[in-house]
């Protein structure tokens, strides 16, 4: 039932430009001057870019494109994906798990 989503897309497409500006605002500032301002820093930027708009393959397409065009970071494609694919996955599942049992404990003291 896509239909239903109808009315909501100009919501979406200001949610989807707001996560951009964001990742874009928070690669530079953050994640560039954080990881030393480097070339490797840009590539590491970069990557968490392409992993905020999307998922792991996401950062790897967006290095890879970068990569091919200048020259190929070693420390971003070891650092990106293992935090990005293996650390965020574990605490992802922390998170979630501790939050569901948070939601049903709230249930429970409800009497739902």
């Amino acid at each position: 039932k896509l239909w239903t989503l109808a009315g909501m897309g100009l919501q979406l497409f200001i949610l989807c430009m707001a996560q951009a500006i964001f990742i874009i605002f928070y690669s530079y500032f953050v994640d560039f001057f954080t990881m030393g301002k480097n070339y490797d820093a840009a590539i590491i930027a970069v990557g968490h870019t392409g992993f905020g708009l999307g998922a792991v393959p996401v950062s790897m397409v967006t290095m890879t494109a970068v990569c091919k065009k200048y020259r190929y970071s070693k420390l971003a494609f070891f650092v990106v994906p293992v935090i990005g694919g293996f650390l965020s996955n574990i605490t992802n599942a922390i998170i979630i798990s501790k939050f569901l049992d948070i939601a049903h404990s709230m249930q429970m003291a409800m009497g739902l």
